[in-house]
């Protein structure tokens, strides 16, 4: 009886040792949330793509979570299903530059204090899941020759502030 026992510790013990090892193997999730640049990224030769190519597919998942003409508020709205539901490692976010660009050219971009609000919601909450974020600054929009640029100085105005 008593090596019947210790059979069963010995078993018992390769089996929580193997369930470990199993649970520490599991790659690490990255998720990158935005817009349509985002989105893009995932098609073949995108900025998403090359990084999934790049990367040992045992050791790292890789997610593309954009969707064209997304604002900040709107990847709040997804959050939940698109990055928290997939418990990522690591969330690179790239928004803003639709937020800018339809304040200015239909006005139904964001304001600076809503873009703050959301931004930092976002943050917040993907932190408190647990998980490591890079953000990413937005493209300038407008770009012209010497320096001049139509829309710049709208950042130039944002951070300021």
């Amino acid at each position: 009886m008593k090596t019947y026992f210790k059979s069963l510790t010995l078993l018992s013990a390769f089996l929580i040792v193997l369930l470990f090892s199993a649970m520490n193997n599991k790659p690490k999730k990255i998720i990158f949330f935005g817009d349509s640049i985002t989105q893009a990224g995932v098609e073949p030769g995108g900025y998403v793509d090359l990084i999934k190519k790049a990367l040992d597919p045992t050791k790292y998942e890789v997610i593309g979570a954009g969707i064209g003409g997304n604002k900040v508020y709107d990847l709040y709205l997804r959050m939940e299903e698109d990055v928290l539901n997939k418990k990522p490692n690591l969330v690179v976010i790239y928004i803003g530059v639709n937020d800018v660009w339809h304040k200015q050219s239909s006005r139904t971009g964001t304001d600076y204090d809503k873009f703050i609000k959301f931004y930092q919601a976002l943050i917040n909450k993907i932190q408190a899941n647990g998980a490591k974020i890079v953000l990413c600054t937005p493209a300038v929009i407008g770009e012209k020759k010497m320096g001049q640029m139509r829309w710049m100085g709208i950042w130039i105005n944002i951070l300021e502030r």
